[in-house]
């Protein structure tokens, strides 16, 4: 019995000394847009090993047999070769080892960045409200490493306004509106690829007419001219009529 345990010991040594193993470990790459790339997967003593290729879930290669049908993914005895790089090849690449026991399988992880510059898109161009009002105004961002996007208005920042952004900056959120808040806000987006796209959403805030008066009390003379003074706000612009007490005044010679 111990004779027939140091035999089956020597020979589960043996077995993993002498199987495969990788030289190359996991790295991180970044590339632009249209690049190649290789992802080295060197193996020693790969024998009858399987090496597959994944991207994700996905089988890219399973040892020479192309399982995904993309011309631009290629080998290299067993590094992966990325061609004319596009956003989509972005993601963890790994590359395995299978034996035949299935047993002892090994791995390394590639991380790929396909730097794209940024893309701002909005569904929204113009935006009214009421006054008091809340509003969420949204830029649809992309572009790879993710953009930062930030917000100002008429090329000021938002100093002085009640709002807040959505945890990627895509979203300002508006409350407690009053007609200060009328104007052009732009969201602009920016990744270190490329340069900084803006794109800009108009919001008008709507509010009831408002009166105010020069002089409550203007003294004149028979014969001389009165000015009677009252500034008068509102969106949509009101619109403004004179009366002498319920009589409606109509221009006139005497009435400009």
């Amino acid at each position: 019995m111990i004779f027939l345990f140091l035999v089956l010991t020597t020979i589960t040594v043996a077995v993993g000394v002498g199987g495969p193993r990788f030289i190359s470990s996991g790295d991180s790459f970044r590339i632009p847009l249209d690049a190649k790339v290789v992802l080295p997967c060197n193996i020693s003593r790969v024998e009858d090993s399987l090496v597959v290729w994944k991207q994700g879930n996905r089988v890219i290669f399973a040892g020479d047999l192309r399982v995904r049908k993309d011309e631009r993914f290629n080998l290299d005895k067993t590094d992966l070769v990325i061609t004319y790089a596009r956003a989509k090849d972005s993601g963890i690449y790994t590359c395995q080892i299978e034996t035949k026991t299935k047993t002892n399988m090994l791995w390394i992880e590639h991380t790929l960045l396909v730097e794209t510059p940024p893309v701002v898109y909005t569904t929204q161009s113009a935006v009214s409200k009421m006054v008091g009002d809340s509003v969420d105004l949204t830029c649809n961002v992309r572009g790879s490493p993710l953009p930062t996007v930030m917000w100002s208005m008429e090329n000021r920042d938002l100093s002085g306004l009640d709002h807040s952004t959505s945890d990627t900056g895509s979203v300002l959120y508006l409350s407690n509106l009053t007609p200060s808040y009328s104007g052009n806000y732009t969201c602009t987006a920016r990744n270190g690829v490329g340069l900084p796209v803006s794109r800009s959403i108009s919001l008008t805030v709507l509010y009831g007419p408002q009166i105010e008066v020069e002089r409550e009390i203007v003294h004149s003379r028979t014969g001389c001219t009165a000015s009677l003074v009252c500034f008068v706000s509102g969106y949509p612009v009101p619109e403004v009529k004179w009366f002498l007490n319920t009589l409606l005044l109509v221009p006139s010679r005497d009435i400009v």
